[in-house]
């Protein structure tokens, strides 16, 4: 699962506890020219009660693993 489009904090406590936290990537659709999409994503991201540890493995360390990075 990923972050894109996904700035609904009752979503992503589902998605969490349906697939576990080692499965969402970040996501934002930044590639939209002229879009606040990673600005609103990382906004999104900041305002859970995530650990640094969760924010880590999605900001990029699940990514890493998953695609063998």
């Amino acid at each position: 699962m990923d972050t894109a489009l996904g700035w609904n904090r009752g979503a992503f406590h589902c998605v969490r506890d349906l697939v576990g936290i080692d499965h969402i990537v970040y996501g934002t659709d930044y590639f939209i020219r002229g879009t606040k999409f990673m600005e609103w994503t990382n906004e999104f991201l900041e305002g859970l009660d995530l650990s640094p540890v969760e924010r880590e493995q999605v900001y990029g360390q699940n990514a890493v693993r998953i695609l063998n990075l």
